[in-house]
């Protein structure tokens, strides 16, 4: 995580940057997580989180269960077993609603998802 910020901000990179991470099991350092999480809110910087394997996943499901701590910049998602099972948006609908992505992408447009 440290690795794909800091080559945001090393960049120059004047768009948010949309890094897709694949997980299959609860993060080693946790407090670190969550501070990496927060400290890349401001930076445009954005995690949507995709749980693979039969792992641990209750520390991403469980993000913004908190009343202390939301992140706007992190979601979770499992794929489904089939197409029939996967909401109609995948991955894209409930990104969608991360905090300024649409305005900051599309210069304030708004956008469907793509057809199925």
């Amino acid at each position: 995580m440290r690795r794909a910020v800091s080559h945001h901000e090393e960049c120059g990179a004047a768009d948010p940057a949309f890094i897709v991470t694949q997980v299959g099991d609860e993060p080693w350092d946790k407090a670190g997580v969550r501070s990496t999480l927060q400290n890349t809110a401001s930076l445009g910087v954005f995690w949507p989180f995709v749980g693979f394997g039969r792992g641990k996943l209750a520390f991403y499901k469980n993000l913004n269960a908190s009343a202390s701590a939301t992140f706007t910049n992190v979601r979770f998602t499992t794929p489904a077993k089939t197409r029939a099972q996967y909401p109609a948006n995948g991955l894209h609908g409930p990104c969608r609603r991360l905090r300024y992505l649409d305005a900051t992408v599309t210069g304030g447009s708004t956008r469907t998802a793509p057809p199925r």
